[in-house]
Order: C-alpha cells, then sequence, then structure tokens
C-alpha cells in the first residue's frame, strides 16, 4: 500500500512538472490565460534572453524601495516585470506581469543578496502545483525545489530524472533577467539592490 501511494504521489510531481513548461499562467486574481487569449503568458521555463537593446528604464524610489515597472520586457517569454528593489532586505523581486494589462501573474523571481540565491516561483495552473526553485548564484547550481506546503521535492525530482532540466531552466532564467537588466539600468541587479 505504500509503495502504491509512493508511485503514485511519484507520478503526480511528474505530471506537474511536466506541465512547467506549458503556456497557462494564472494571475493573482486566479483568472488563467492561454495562449489562445488576447494576453500571452509567460512560459517560465524557456526564458528568452536577447541582447536587442532596451527601453532605458528609471528606477523611483518609493517608501524606500526602489521601483519600476516594464510590460515591454522580454526576458520571461509572455510576460513583463513589476521590479522592486529593496535595499534593506538586498533583494530585487521580479513581479510577472501580464503584458497587456500589467496585471500581475503568481509567478515572480527574487535574487536575495543576503543569502546569494535566486528563487524562481513558479505556479502551475493546469496541475494547481506551485514549486520553489532555489539557486546559488556563486555556482549558478540549483539548491533546492520546495513545494507549495515548503516540502523540499529535490530527492524525489532527482529520481525521476528532472533536476537537470530544472538546474538549467532556472539558472537561464536568473541569467536572462540579469542581462534584461542590465540592458535597461546599465548596471547588474547586485549594484543596485547592493549599492556596491
Amino acid at each position: 500500500m505504500k509503495r502504491t501511494i509512493a508511485v503514485i504521489s511519484a507520478t503526480v510531481i511528474g505530471l506537474s512538472l511536466s506541465a512547467c513548461g506549458g503556456t497557462a499562467q494564472t494571475s493573482s486574481a486566479g483568472q488563467t490565460t492561454t495562449a489562445s487569449s488576447a494576453a500571452t503568458t509567460p512560459a517560465a521555463t524557456t526564458p528568452a534572453v536577447t541582447s536587442s537593446p532596451q527601453t532605458a528604464g528609471t528606477l523611483t524610489e518609493q517608501d524606500g524601495k526602489l521601483v519600476d515597472s516594464d510590460k515591454e520586457a522580454t526576458a520571461v517569454e509572455g510576460a513583463g516585470f513589476a521590479i522592486t528593489i529593496d535595499p534593506t532586505a538586498q533583494t530585487a523581486t521580479f513581479q510577472f506581469i501580464d503584458p497587456s494589462s500589467g496585471e500581475e501573474f503568481q509567478n515572480f523571481s527574487r535574487f536575495d543578496y543576503q543569502t546569494n540565491s535566486f528563487l524562481r516561483h513558479h505556479v502551475v495552473p493546469a496541475m494547481g502545483q506551485t514549486y520553489d526553485y532555489t539557486l546559488d548564484l556563486g555556482d549558478r547550481t540549483l539548491v533546492s525545489i520546495a513545494d507549495a506546503s515548503g516540502a523540499d521535492v529535490s530527492e524525489t525530482l532527482k529520481g525521476m530524472g528532472r533536476w537537470d532540466s530544472a538546474q538549467a531552466d532556472t539558472a537561464a532564467q536568473a541569467e536572462a533577467i540579469e542581462v534584461y537588466f542590465f540592458d535597461r539600468y546599465g548596471m547588474s541587479i547586485e549594484d543596485a539592490t547592493t549599492g556596491a
């Protein structure tokens, strides 16, 4: 019986993660947007690294934080960004937004320079699953994957052969956002966040 439950659990996790590459995205208001909808959605596992010139952006101070919004961001396919940099916490959060309306999606990414880590928060609406992928910014390796309850599912995913793709997708997204930020603001995310 326990073996059957473990196999079923592993299958559900595998199906959930295989849906990660889909194009459906749930907004923070609970609405699901699909590729056939008027607004496209972010394919969080396929970042679009570009070297095309971005529009010069301006970070504005608001309540001790630096903020900006860019509905035309190209770092993640189908999503713009609402950017919040908190110099006190030394974090930079890139909230994914709908490029048409500016409405927030549930997905976001966060650079944390106190822990030297990158977090990719990814919701899989079709499966009702949420995963947090944590990458070490020093050596660009995936440290852990947690589900919505905070349980570490890293070993399960390694056993299913999904660790390497999660590693590659998370590292690629971090790099795509870093390139985008430098192109838009002329400085690194770390410099903007830590004042270095």
